[in-house]
């Protein structure tokens, strides 16, 4: 990864609450999802077994970080499920000494990239289509594609299959297709005049087209259509380059540690 990049504290603080919110919109949705938030600690969980879909997520500075993570390992443990803590870099030193006491387990942070102005272009890519998702069986198709892309179990396919999540007014859901078959998708969230881009996920036998750019791209300049000012995402080391090369700045990290 590269170092982070300076911009506005004002718009990095909007990207952070793009990606909280993304969190809350999910575990509302979910079949069996669930929220409980206070004090500075947002706990979410989508009602499925894997860590990721499970975050504690503490949103601002905080003066017990230790009685925050008992009160995750209360929400996650009454759920008999594994977790993630993230909090932004660089984090108090309190909390990863709670972290380190509690026997939580350091994990690699995620960066979080923000590209502004939204001035990029999508490149073509020979017969892909990019449709909406709209009802619940394109919803399906959509999870389907993505759980596959990310190799996830069916169970996270059928926590996100939910009228619920159909009706959220400010997520977007894509999927692109290469004639009839589904490849990849993204998603956005919108809030704080942020597009956040989530769930870009390509297909193993149709990487390396530049597919998940094109669903990157489609996702940002729809939310600049809809007045966003900038997007925002978390990278995985294989997307970093990616959209790095696309325009965005790599401006904040989370740091991660697992419950499990």
């Amino acid at each position: 990864m590269t170092e982070t990049l300076p911009i506005s504290a004002s718009l990095l603080a909007r990207a952070h609450e793009n990606y909280y919110e993304a969190w809350r919109l999910l575990a509302r949705a979910a079949r069996d999802g669930a929220i409980e938030e206070g004090d500075g600690l947002l706990c979410t969980t989508v009602g499925v077994p894997l860590p990721f879909f499970n975050q504690a997520l503490i949103t601002r500075p905080v003066a017990d970080p230790a009685a925050l993570i008992a009160r995750a390992d209360r929400f996650y443990g009454a759920r008999g499920v594994s977790w993630l803590l993230r909090v932004v870099e660089p984090q108090p030193p309190a909390v990863e000494r709670a972290a380190l006491a509690a026997g939580l387990v350091r994990g690699e942070p995620e960066p979080g990239m923000v590209q502004t102005p939204l001035t990029g272009e999508a490149r073509p890519v020979p017969a892909l289509e990019i449709r909406r998702v709209d009802d619940l069986a394109s919803l399906r198709v959509f999870n389907e594609t993505s759980d596959a892309g990310f190799d996830l179990p069916p169970e996270v396919t059928e926590a996100l299959t939910t009228p619920a999540l159909l009706e959220l007014p400010d997520v977007t859901m894509y999927i692109g297709y290469l004639g009839s078959r589904p490849a990849a998708t993204s998603m956005r969230v919108t809030s704080h005049r942020i597009a956040g881009v989530y769930t870009v996920a390509t297909l193993t036998e149709f990487r390396g087209r530049g597919i998940g750019e094109a669903m990157t791209w489609r996702a940002a300049l729809d939310g600049r259509a809809e007045g966003c000012v900038a997007a925002c995402l978390q990278a995985s080391r294989m997307g970093f380059p990616v959209y790095a090369r696309m325009g965005f700045r790599h401006v904040a990290d989370y740091a991660t540690w697992e419950r499990t």
